[in-house]
């Protein structure tokens, strides 16, 4: 009998930008490590940019995912530990679920007459 197979999760995006190439990849590295040992999917985009003082390594999570996503907040964690001199942020992709709820909200307004 064949066992049914797990939901498939959506791979989150990691965003990585350190002051030079080799900080770039060995945070890569380590952000692809921690995604596997919680079992969610990742897309590293790494980049050295001249200047930069502090990695920073962002993490962009649908907002469907954002309540109830517990490996992407695990993820989030691990990498601030296990990249201590980082800066770490989650940023929630929510304006496609705000725009669509304003668009279902819209009821044409009635404008009052005033007086002359």
């Amino acid at each position: 009998m064949k066992k049914a197979e797990p939901p498939t999760q959506i791979a989150l995006v990691c965003e990585i930008v350190a002051r030079d190439a080799m900080t770039a990849t060995a945070v890569a590295q380590i952000a692809k490590v921690c995604a596997q040992d919680v079992r969610q999917p990742l897309v590293v985009k790494s980049r050295a940019q001249a200047g930069v003082s502090v990695t920073v390594l962002t993490l962009h999570l649908p907002a469907a995912l954002a309540a109830g996503q517990t490996p992407a907040w695990c993820l989030a964690c691990r990498l601030a530990c296990f990249c201590p001199d980082a800066r770490v942020s989650v940023l929630v992709l929510a304006a496609p679920e705000f725009d669509e709820r304003r668009q279902r909200q819209k009821v044409p307004r009635k404008r009052a007459r005033v007086a002359a």
